[in-house]
């Protein structure tokens, strides 16, 4: 009975997995393959301490500019994917970032490093999102799309995985062979890419017929969809916040509390957030991809700040441990929700431009949160940080209620003529 019941459980779980075209496959490897070279980036700091002898703050003053170009990056990734395709845009993404790698294997000047750190951040969040915009014009109804959403996601943080074990081991002889590597991988990928480039219709180009009968409910629609997005683009911005203090706070906070369990017992907990999003962003993200998505929204972001806000009580290690919990457990369902929202509700002719404001509100937020965070943290007091966060998550809670209940309700109501698809879809 155990076991009948245990080969149930795997084949539930293995199907959250399966129903994808093999063109969705392709372009997730694609991610995934991407997403562990992107991990060489983190690791570079080294490198121009190490080999190049720079000093902590040249290094840190050449690395803030591929924050910079993220910024621009995805923006103008979308922008380009809706002009052409993002097939074409993250073929020529890739063929970028294979030659900035190989420029970083040659170069030694500060000057020259900082432009090409800045063009890979330019080139890496382009990719990101005409890869993302790529995937999504294969699938054929939202049940696919939330599910490659989800993979997406996971084959991202896999592959960054990956790449601090493959780091790890090949930079004890030199960092320059991960760098002359990962050019002549992207550079091959990019050419079998481009010989076997095959045009197909861009999804601007599909014949999607979601337009009111009334032209008076058309404009309130858009209006309303123009609202929703915005919506998530600000709670967005709210969670990047969240996340990207961690890099300056959480491991000061989780030594300082936890000195006597040594580097290798607490950092078990920054492997948690990495083999929960593996193991359940795509079966919990498809569970509840089926309840209302604007509560969705709040609640992931309520529990990211709440989840920090357990730290301000973590005096025992397990207290630690479930405060990760429940902040990787908002940052599941936050994400996946959020770019459905964007793809779903942008106009047919502008999801490459909604998609990638998406990353520059994202990016931005991520460029912010590092100083923002340790400055709270330095002045105001750890607790002050953790109560800010949680009172970012309550906000967003609360605002997202609000906003199902009087905006939603609101173009109901006003509709006479038509069952709207925001209506059926985001308030059931």
């Amino acid at each position: 009975m155990i076991a009948k019941s245990l080969i149930n459980l795997i084949k539930n779980y293995l199907n959250n997995y399966r129903g994808l075209q093999k063109e969705c496959w392709k372009t997730i490897i694609l991610n995934f393959i991407n997403s562990t070279l992107i991990g060489i980036f983190y690791f570079l700091p080294l490198y121009f301490l190490n080999e190049l002898r720079f000093s902590i703050v040249v290094s840190g003053f050449i690395i803030s500019f591929y924050s910079l170009g993220t910024i621009f990056g995805g923006i103008i990734g979308g922008k380009l994917s809706d002009q052409l395709s993002p097939k074409f845009i993250s073929i020529g993404s890739l063929l970028i970032q294979g030659a900035i790698y190989l420029a970083l294997f040659m170069a030694k000047s500060v000057a020259i490093l900082i432009i090409l750190i800045f063009f890979l951040g330019i080139s890496t969040y382009g990719f990101i999102t005409s890869n993302f915009l790529w995937t999504l014009s294969y699938c054929n109804n939202k049940k696919e799309k939330i599910k490659s959403i989800n993979l997406i996601e996971t084959a991202s943080n896999l592959g960054l995985g990956l790449a601090a074990i493959i780091i790890g081991i090949i930079a004890n002889f030199s960092f320059r062979y991960l760098l002359l590597g990962a050019s002549i991988i992207l550079l091959l990928l990019s050419l079998y890419l481009i010989l076997t480039y095959q045009r197909r219709l861009n999804f601007n180009e599909k014949i999607v017929s979601n337009i009111p009968v009334s032209d008076i409910s058309k404009i309130k629609k858009l209006n309303t969809l123009n609202q929703l997005i915005v919506f998530v683009i600000i709670n967005l911005f709210f969670a990047g916040i969240i996340i990207s203090q961690l890099s300056s706070t959480y491991s000061i906070h989780l030594q300082t509390l936890f000195s006597d369990y040594g580097y290798g017992n607490f950092s078990v907990i920054f492997a948690l957030n990495t083999f929960l999003i593996f193991l359940l962003q795509t079966p919990l993200a498809n569970y509840f991809s089926k309840y209302n998505h604007i509560i969705i929204i709040g609640s992931g972001v309520f529990l990211l700040g709440f989840g920090m806000y357990m730290l301000a009580f973590s005096f025992s290690f397990y207290l630690a441990i479930m405060g990760c919990i429940l902040y990787t457990l908002g940052e599941i369902l936050f994400f996946s929700v959020a770019q459905l929202i964007c793809y779903e509700n942008a106009p047919l002719n502008k999801k490459g431009f909604v998609l990638g404001t998406y990353r520059m509100v994202y990016a931005s937020s991520r460029a912010i949160g590092p100083a923002l965070g340790a400055y709270v943290y330095e002045y105001l007091g750890n607790s002050i940080l953790w109560f800010s966060c949680s009172v970012i998550g309550i906000f967003s809670l609360f605002s997202a209620i609000a906003f199902k209940r009087f905006v939603i309700f609101r173009v109901d109501t006003d509709a006479t003529s038509d069952k709207w698809r925001i209506s059926s879809e985001l308030s059931n």
